[in-house]
């Protein structure tokens, strides 16, 4: 009766979506000596569907928000449901490739965040959804916050752009960012410049980075 029930898992806690998946194990471990007969694959379809729709649903919230705080997002949800459709079809590769995207963004949150692992982790899901933008969104934060990488960060947020993705005010505070992090690296040159044409080149640079920060943060503000 659980899982013949219309539970909406997108808005269900993670522990009402738990209780069904026990529900479902404890009913294929009764009946798998029936066989064909099991009554269980019928419910797996609908209960694949309702775990890949919770999983989405995060994933989908974060692609459309505005939002750059990480822990809004309830990634441990998603990441649980989408773990427990791939075990109701281990050969979805694009399961796995949001498991991964979920993997990533639950990398950041850590404190520190391990953003070594989250890198691996939104590559390995660009491999298994070449045609999504959300693993590019990711390896963008990445490089832009972990790695400060402004040139590969804009790449990224290129290729999600590409993949169909319209970048909003977060993507733009995050190529500000990238240029605001850059100029404050510059300035650690220029005061460790030993002579006034290095001072000076130091200075053009920076000052050029600054611009190009405040053109983009202005709009947003």
């Amino acid at each position: 009766a659980p899982l013949r029930a219309d539970r909406d898992y997108a808005r269900a806690s993670l522990s009402d979506i738990e209780s069904d998946w026990s529900v479902y194990r404890n009913l294929d471990k009764d009946f798998v000596s029936l066989g064909r007969l099991s009554p269980v694959p019928r419910l797996a379809t609908a209960l694949r569907a309702k775990l890949v729709a919770a999983g989405d649903n995060v994933l989908e919230g974060y692609r459309n928000a505005a939002d750059s705080n990480l822990s809004s997002f309830d990634w441990r949800k998603a990441r649980a449901s989408l773990a427990h459709a791939l075990e109701l079809d281990p050969s979805a590769g694009d399961i796995r490739g949001k498991i991964a995207l979920c993997d990533g963004y639950l990398s950041l949150v850590e404190a520190p965040p391990a953003s070594g692992a989250a890198l691996q982790h939104f590559q390995t899901a660009a491999t298994w959804v070449p045609r999504s933008p959300d693993p590019h969104l990711g390896l963008a934060r990445v490089y832009t916050y972990s790695l400060h990488n402004p040139g590969q960060a804009v790449a990224e947020l290129g290729i999600a752009e590409r993949l169909g993705y319209k970048l909003g005010p977060r993507e733009r505070e995050q190529q500000a960012d990238n240029y605001l992090l850059r100029a404050e690296d510059e300035l650690k040159q220029f005061k460790a410049a030993r002579s006034p044409g290095e001072q000076r080149r130091w200075r053009s640079v920076i000052r050029r980075d600054i611009e190009r920060a405040r053109d983009l943060y202005e709009p947003i503000a």
